[in-house]
């Protein structure tokens, strides 16, 4: 029993499809991944920015202050390895600073976008 010889370049034209098929499927996976960084970056410099101009206001605590500015500055600078933390400790801020609750209660809006 004789192979068939078109087989052989069916096969090829089979793995060259495949392939070029999986590669354009991990380019849009790479860009859809690249595009949610890029959002998620400029939501977490939104927080930020949003936490910084709470320590304009005059009634805000100066030690709240302090470490609001802190935290702020450092998610703002934060390099992407400890991005993580940074945020978390931000995150804590608001939460101390929000837990005070007459701050909350004089600028609702500000505190819906955190």
């Amino acid at each position: 029993m004789e192979f068939p010889i078109f087989v052989i370049p069916l096969f090829v034209l089979f793995l060259i499809w495949y392939l070029t098929f999986s590669a354009t499927r991990l380019d849009r996976l790479h860009q859809r991944v690249e595009t949610s960084w890029a959002n998620l970056d400029a939501i977490l410099q939104r927080r930020a920015s949003l936490a910084l101009e709470l320590t304009h206001f005059p009634e805000t605590d100066p030690a709240a202050n302090l470490l609001l500015t802190s935290a702020a500055h450092h998610a703002r600078a934060a390099d992407i390895s400890v991005r993580s933390e940074a945020e978390s400790a931000l995150t804590t801020a608001l939460i101390l600073l929000r837990q005070e609750g007459w701050l909350v209660e004089k600028y609702p809006e500000i505190f819906e976008e955190l």
